[in-house]
Order: structure tokens, then C-alpha cells, then sequence
């Protein structure tokens, strides 16, 4: 009866480690297609943010929690988010300055209205 009960003992532990390791196994494959995803839609984004064009007076500047923190613009009529783009914008732009970024580049231009009406480059960002 002993021979019996230690042998099962093995069997049962042999079961446990396999199971541990297919656990670990998934976990790592698992976090491995997290990664690959998050590149890909990086990349995607960046994609978008360099073919973005774009020229107008933001109207109105609002966090919206569907984006996530990031600042949305409200320029010729619309919204845009300029992602974590939108973030180094953030402490230079106020309502009524002019946003223009060309499409293939990545600077945002930053001007803003003087006194005597002419525009003045705040940054280049």
C-alpha cells in the first residue's frame, strides 16, 4: 500500500510542475502579444501624428476623459487631440494663439497675437 501511495505522490507532483510551467508559459507568451500590440499601435500613432495638417485659433482647450489626460484643441471648428504631443503644448498655448503643424514634420507652431495685430512665434514644438 505504501509502494502505491508514493507513486501516486510523484504522479501528482509531476502534474502540479507541468501545470506551473504552462501557467508561466502563458504568462510570458501572453505579455510578450501585450507588447507587440502596444508597439504597433505606437507606431500607428506616430504614423497619424506626422501626416496630421493642420493650421487654426484654438478656440477652446479641454481634457476630455475619453482621451485620457491629453489636452484636446478646438480648432476650425472641430476637436483635435495631438496625443502626448498635446502635453508639451500645453504650457504655451492659450485660446485665441494659432496651432500650425505641416504635414511630414512633427513641429507645432505656436503664434501668438500682439498688440499691434501682427503674430508673433511663441514656440516651436
Amino acid at each position: 500500500m505504501a509502494l502505491i501511495n508514493c507513486a501516486m505522490c510523484k504522479k501528482g507532483t509531476k502534474e502540479i510542475s507541468y501545470l506551473k510551467y504552462s501557467i508561466i508559459l502563458i504568462g510570458v507568451v501572453g505579455f510578450l502579444i501585450f507588447i507587440v500590440i502596444g508597439e504597433k499601435k505606437n507606431k500607428l500613432a506616430e504614423m497619424r501624428y506626422q501626416e496630421l495638417a493642420i493650421k487654426g485659433i484654438v478656440v477652446e482647450i479641454n481634457f476630455f476623459k475619453s482621451d485620457h489626460g491629453t489636452p484636446s484643441f478646438y480648432i476650425n471648428g472641430g476637436w483635435h487631440n495631438f496625443d502626448l504631443q498635446g502635453h508639451k503644448l500645453i504650457p504655451y498655448t492659450i485660446p485665441n494663439d494659432s496651432l500650425v503643424k505641416k504635414s511630414g514634420s512633427d513641429t507645432i507652431q505656436i503664434y501668438r497675437k500682439k498688440v499691434g495685430g501682427e503674430w508673433e512665434l511663441i514656440i516651436a514644438r
